[in-house]
């Protein structure tokens, strides 16, 4: 694997720039809670050192570890293990959990399997950034599916890991059969449409808060980890109950500790701070299908039609007009309906 590289100065300086205004304004609104709240409070997070039941469902899967080479990831299966293999691949801030509903869905005719992507969950967390570069996330799916005793896979994925997806697909075309992106447009044509809209730039502002070291960290953490709550239910549908309590719970339990936030955070650190890899095609080469909740409190939908140009096969594009960022989990019957009839 090649050396990371940084990327050169001309790019760094700007975004840096940007990173320093958005840490300014969220550090007014910090010390302004804290005002109000008290440091106690407003520092305060949730002892919590027993493992939610909601993740010991047997109904959900198996849990295992995956020893490999490079890393160690937790993961979640499904269903007979002489089955196709479908892999799920989560996005930020989340872990395994977000596939729930899929996983039961397809485990008849495929071993579903989702994972902790490398510093969530209970997967191993390296502590550089320079460990979120992505190919070595690309690399730990590679290695991943033939540790299971794969040589290809259905790809489902979301956010982050439609992210690790698309440069996935485009590396090893031969390792995916077929391609699901759930609110994760293609990151060539996401960076373009950041660069000519500035409804996107100002979207994505948390991107460029991220790269400010520690703060972020806090900031997530603060009043119990409200920030999940809030991101997970402010779009949350009129009499759904998707993100119960015991959900909310779940996903606290995985960010409870500043380590694991910062693995996760990373992911955005690495992203502004290092050269991508060079492949030889940026094309997804098998077909692909994308679900694009029309609510995404971080891309417009004009991103998700322009990842259709880097696909070279089928690319299918379906919209769901009440529909927020967290689709598959918001509108998961859906959302399984338009994957088996794509897989059909």
């Amino acid at each position: 694997m090649a050396a990371v590289e940084y990327v050169t100065i001309g790019r760094l300086v700007p975004a840096i720039a940007v990173s320093m205004f958005w840490g300014v304004v969220v550090l007014f609104a910090m010390t302004w809670k804290i005002v109000k709240l008290g440091p106690r409070q407003y520092f305060g997070i949730k002892k919590r050192d027993k493992l939610p039941e909601v993740l010991n469902d047997d109904k959900l899967g198996t849990h295992h570890y995956a020893r490999m080479k490079r890393i160690r990831l937790h993961y979640v299966a499904r269903g007979p293990d002489d089955k196709p293999l479908m892999l799920f691949l989560h996005g930020f801030p989340e872990f395994w959990y977000s596939w729930r509903f899929q996983l039961k869905e397809f485990s008849k005719e495929f071993r579903t399997v989702a994972v902790d992507m490398r510093g969530c969950g209970e997967s191993e967390k390296p502590p550089y950034i320079s460990d979120y570069h992505m190919s070595k996330l690309t690399d730990d799916i590679k290695e991943f599916v033939e540790y299971l005793g794969y040589s290809k896979c259905i790809l489902v994925s979301h956010d982050w890991g439609g992210v690790v997806g698309w440069m996935f697909a485009a590396k090893y075309p031969d390792m995916v059969e077929k391609f699901v992106a759930c609110n994760s447009p293609n990151p060539i044509a996401l960076l373009k449409h950041i660069r000519t809209s500035w409804k996107q730039f100002r979207m994505v502002w948390y991107m460029f808060f991220f790269q400010i070291p520690w703060l972020p960290e806090i900031f997530v953490g603060s009043q119990d980890l409200a920030l999940l709550s809030d991101v997970f239910t402010s779009l949350r549908q009129k009499g759904s109950h998707v993100f119960g309590e015991d959900d909310l719970e779940a996903y606290k339990y995985n960010f409870k500790n500043f380590d694991d936030r910062r693995s996760a955070i990373n992911y955005y650190r690495a992203s502004v701070r290092y050269k991508p890899e060079k492949l030889a095609s940026s094309k997804v080469h098998c077909p692909t299908l994308i679900i694009w909740g029309e609510r995404d409190f971080a891309m417009e939908k004009a991103s998700a039609e322009q990842s259709k140009q880097f696909v070279d096969n089928e690319c299918t594009v379906r919209f769901v007009e009440n529909g927020s960022h967290w689709i598959q989990q918001e509108e998961p019957e859906l959302v399984n309906q338009y994957i088996r009839e794509f897989l059909q």
